[in-house]
């Protein structure tokens, strides 16, 4: 009997980088925005259109022209970014885990930038992947309670949150779920600890 093996890459060019946790507050909230859309109108479609001040706004962040710039090249590192799943991206509407590579926006249009029919852009404009936006209209999609994720201050327990929500879901049914240390910690980006010590010190930051 095989036994499927569950493979995610994500990558990102070099100008961009990979994600941080600070895009990952961006992302969130601009999912946060999405949902309201969906619960609003029923079903999302592209583009999705929003202003950078309803992103800083969410996050409790001065609307200041630093921020905006970096609304601005969070769409572009999103665009950027390509995540590879091998059957860890279930795709709700067709009930197959994806086997493909793919970004996590197809595009983006931001604000002050010149759109097809010559105007120039009030607002972001974002066409979400395929896989995403069918999630969504699906309903197939993990609730985080953003109120208490802004609370936390620490990258490494924002970095936790999207994981812990697949694992405690993925586990529901056992009522625990076990991590390996070495597998957890590259999935952080952490260094592994070798003494009980360091490794409280560690552990007391997440």
């Amino acid at each position: 009997r095989s036994r499927l093996v569950k493979v995610i890459v994500v990558r990102s060019t070099f100008h961009y980088g990979l994600p941080s946790t600070a895009d990952q507050d961006k992302y969130l909230a601009f999912q946060k925005i999405v949902n309201e859309m969906r619960n609003e109108r029923g079903v999302v479609s592209n583009p999705v259109s929003f202003s950078s001040s309803d992103i800083l706004r969410i996050l409790g962040q001065q609307q200041s022209g630093a921020n905006y710039e970096d609304v601005r090249i969070w769409l572009e590192r999103m665009v950027a970014t390509t995540v590879r799943s091998k059957g860890t991206v279930y795709l709700a509407k067709r009930r197959v885990w994806a086997q493909d590579t793919f970004h996590v926006f197809d595009r983006v249009k931001t604000m002050g930038s010149e759109l097809e029919n010559g105007r120039i852009a009030e607002q972001n404009y974002v066409w979400m992947s395929s896989w995403q936006l069918e999630n969504i209209n699906e309903n197939y999609v993990l609730p985080i309670d953003f109120d208490t994720y802004r609370k936390l201050k620490n990258n490494i327990s924002k970095a936790l949150v999207p994981l812990l929500q697949q694992w405690l879901y993925a586990s529901r049914h056992d009522g625990r779920f076990e991590k390996r240390y070495d597998d957890l910690c590259s999935l952080l980006d952490l260094k592994q600890q070798k003494y009980r010590s360091d490794l409280l010190k560690q552990h007391a930051a997440m």
